[in-house]
């Protein structure tokens, strides 16, 4: 599935994602950690990486396409842009 502006060169890919790369595992272990600092104990409701792996759950990643159209990783951070790509890639499922 793919987000874009234009017909010829989609500008986001949307991916079911299977957990398995590198970049999803960092990202992961970054958000985690960055919450357990950060956050109070009753506010903190995440899965590990395993738990993310349960076949009830599924996983979506957001990519910025290169030029070829291929994908390469949002990091997420507290940003306003990640804010923005996370409401459009929750838009993108509800749309589903």
């Amino acid at each position: 599935m793919t987000v874009s502006k234009s017909q010829t060169k989609p500008d986001f890919l949307i991916r079911i994602d299977d957990l398995t790369g590198p970049e999803i595992a960092l990202l992961l272990e970054e958000h985690l950690a960055d919450m357990n600092a950060t956050s109070p104990p009753e506010s903190k409701h995440a899965l590990d990486l395993d738990g993310l792996k349960q076949p009830d759950v599924t996983f979506w990643t957001l990519w910025a396409a290169d030029n070829e159209g291929q994908g390469e990783q949002l990091a997420a951070s507290a940003s306003k842009r990640a804010r923005r790509l996370a409401t459009m890639l929750k838009t993108q499922i509800v749309c589903l």
